[in-house]
């Protein structure tokens, strides 16, 4: 309807803060053999592997899509595929603001034959941050919402370590200074 016209209209140009975890996003398209084999197990047959950006990633790539200036504030690995996210993303108009980590992305695999998915499987360490490297997120955090002029920022928790409560609750009372509307 025009209310929600006017809102995503409303988007353009703004910029707009989001916070919270990266994660790999893999579909495993696969058909299922005929092969008499043990039961009951499944048997698959992986045929092609799609990856794409998601958690914070998607919502800010979203936003940008829809005319926003969205400023991404998450975690990235230190090496090639840290890289790479922050390319492909920057590419479609987001601005990056990463704090490095040493482990990769989480990775959650969803397998699917035809239409219907089948599995998930969640491939993640789970990121336990020092107080120091806290400190760090939250001034990252609190530079972006301070110097961005932002109307709006989204807190995404996936639940992969970056937030414990304490974090989470220091990451929204560093927005809340300066931007009027925090969504989670």
């Amino acid at each position: 309807g025009p209310a929600l016209f006017n809102l995503i209209s409303g988007f353009r140009s703004k910029r707009i803060l989001v916070i919270g975890e990266t994660i790999l996003d893999t579909y495993v398209l696969c058909d299922r053999p005929e092969v008499a084999g043990e039961s009951p197990i499944m048997t698959l047959r992986p045929i092609e592997r799609r990856h794409y950006d998601g958690g914070a990633a998607i919502i800010a790539r979203h936003l940008a899509a829809l005319g926003a200036r969205p400023i991404l504030v998450t975690a990235l690995p230190r090496d090639d595929q840290g890289e790479s996210v922050r390319h492909r993303l920057m590419a479609d108009g987001v601005e990056v603001r990463a704090f490095k980590v040493e482990k990769p992305l989480c990775e959650k695999q969803r397998f699917l034959v035809g239409a219907q998915k089948v599995m998930k499987l969640d491939l993640l360490e789970p990121l336990v941050l020092d107080a120091a490297q806290q400190d760090d997120i939250i001034d990252l955090i609190a530079e972006a919402a301070t110097g961005a002029n932002c109307p709006g920022a989204i807190v995404a928790d996936f639940g992969q370590g970056l937030f414990s409560p304490g974090l989470l609750a220091r990451a929204c009372s560093a927005c809340r200074k300066h931007i009027p509307v925090l969504g989670g």
